[in-house]
């Protein structure tokens, strides 16, 4: 099942509902863990896309040799 972040209007906490895509469409209400409030709203968290670990790039972890077949291009520099 998904997660869903989502903050109380109320208290303020943030945090974490697990349940299922068709709960999520049909607005199944949300309580908060810490005071119970059903005013909460859904969040946004941004997630990193790019950079690995240690600073290099999903590129510089390929490995140097080709292994998806000849002419593919996806070790060409």
């Amino acid at each position: 099942m998904p997660a869903y972040d989502y903050k109380c209007r109320d208290c303020g906490t943030p945090f974490e509902v697990r349940h299922s895509v068709a709960e999520h469409v049909a607005g199944v209400p949300v309580t908060c863990p810490l005071c119970e409030s059903k005013e909460t709203e859904r969040v946004f968290t941004p997630i990193a896309i790019g950079a690995a670990a240690g600073g290099s790039s999903p590129r510089e972890s390929m490995p140097s040799g080709p292994s998806c077949g000849a002419g593919c291009g996806c070790h060409s520099n």
